[in-house]
């Protein structure tokens, strides 16, 4: 055992005993929750980036935020999680096998514009990438038993197939085409996105939007979800952020 590691012992020890002293007596501390005058970071304090899901989270519910993003708390695992994949890592799996697919297909010019339409071929390789990339998450062990696994992955194909005829009904009713898969911001070598507020305090944004499409002059985000659509009821032209519970859109439309 090193010095270094005698002392960051010491350290854990000493925070341990701090806590267990607070818990004890009859004031209320930093242990109990009082985090007052203790200098909660903010979204717009200096050197802050944050993603627009955050922000999100926040407006929603600021305990909620508090306990998840600042202490790091989870909730624990339900016990069918322990048989079929999250709904997490199922969306988590729709975004890579999306991500993967239209990246390929761009790559090789082959991405359907205007009122082109999704050839055979092509939709055989979505359903071979899912295939793929099912077999990736399958090799970590997050997928579930074999049998409710095998159930939902044909699920998702052919979700993912219902997918390209509502790409497909879009284009030919907006004249998009794709410009890129994946637009990250604020993360690895990009660089982050700002946002001026109105006493002129700023925010720096990271984050991925999952698609950029091009109708003519006009840029065009997508995010692609897999839960329900009832949180999104609430958007509307005189509320287009929900009262803030809706950042992505603007936000990533601002970095496009």
């Amino acid at each position: 055992m090193t010095v270094d590691e005698v002392l960051a012992g010491d350290e854990v020890a000493g925070r341990a005993m701090a806590m267990i002293r607070g818990w004890a007596s009859d004031v209320l501390t930093r242990f109990d929750g009082d985090v007052s005058g203790r200098g909660i970071p903010g979204p717009a304090d200096a050197g802050q980036v944050v993603s627009p899901t955050a922000l999100e989270e926040w407006a929603r519910c600021p305990h909620a935020c508090f306990v998840r993003r600042l202490l790091r708390v989870e909730p624990p695992g339900t016990p069918e999680e322990l048989v079929k994949i999250s709904s997490l890592e199922a969306g988590s799996l729709i975004h890579v096998v999306l991500d993967r697919f239209f990246t390929r297909q761009s790559l090789a010019g082959a991405v359907p514009g205007g009122g082109q339409r999704w050839i055979a071929a092509q939709r055989c390789e979505l359903e071979r990438v899912v295939l793929e990339v099912a077999a990736e998450f399958e090799s970590r062990g997050v997928t579930g038993h074999p049998l409710l696994w095998r159930q939902e992955r044909n699920r998702l194909v052919v979700d993912l197939g219902l997918l390209l005829d509502d790409d497909e009904r879009l284009r030919e009713q907006t004249g998009r085409v794709h410009v890129q898969s994946e637009l990250t911001f604020g993360m690895r070598e990009h660089a982050a996105v700002r946002v001026r507020l109105p006493d002129d305090r700023e925010i720096w944004f990271r984050g991925s939007a999952d698609r950029v499409d091009r109708a003519g002059s006009a840029l065009v985000v997508v995010d692609y979800k897999t839960g329900g659509a009832g949180s999104f009821k609430t958007i509307s032209a005189a509320n287009p952020t929900a009262d803030g519970t809706k950042l992505q859109l603007p936000v990533y439309a601002h970095a496009a």
